[in-house]
């Protein structure tokens, strides 16, 4: 494996890992700082961030234009970066495609309604990731007695 697809690979992967509601990750970090710390733990070297971040980029959006993990990772595969126009073409043409099918033609338009849906899906994995812990406090609270139906009534 060339390292064009090592970083996109890593990129793929852990983007689909920070996409869950259970990732470890307490507090998330800008897509930059992100792209920054796996270039670091894979020794890619600094030259790699332009082609990191278009890595990124591409896969985020194709998330949010409704693409799972299982068909991002069929573009992925074999998918080569073209540093003369810094873009992974074989993403691009997917993006292509899903902004066809949305009817977005305007560059301006598809920023705004990426931009628009970014700030959803990270909204969405903030609420998810509260409504999680707050339920497992709920069962571990019940199944502490301390609270729900198997609460003592007269505790000493």
């Amino acid at each position: 494996m060339t390292k064009n697809d090592e970083i996109l690979g890593e990129i793929h992967a852990f983007a689909a890992e920070a996409n869950s509601a259970t990732t470890a990750d307490e507090e998330l970090k800008p897509g930059n700082e992100l792209v920054e710390d796996i270039i670091k733990k894979y020794n890619f070297g600094k030259a790699s961030l332009i082609q990191a971040t278009a890595a990124f980029d591409a896969i985020r959006t194709l998330r949010v234009m409704g693409l799972d993990d299982k068909e991002i990772g069929q573009l992925v595969d074999g998918a080569r970066y073209d540093p003369k126009t810094e873009t992974y073409p074989k993403l691009e043409a997917r993006l292509r495609q899903e902004r066809n099918a949305w009817g977005i033609e305007s560059n301006q338009e598809f920023e705004i309604i990426r931009r628009a849906l970014l700030a959803k899906q990270d909204l969405e994995f903030h609420y998810q990731r509260r409504l999680a812990e707050k339920i497992a406090t709920e069962v571990l609270e019940v199944e502490a007695g301390t609270k729900g139906w198997l609460r003592p009534q007269n505790a000493a």
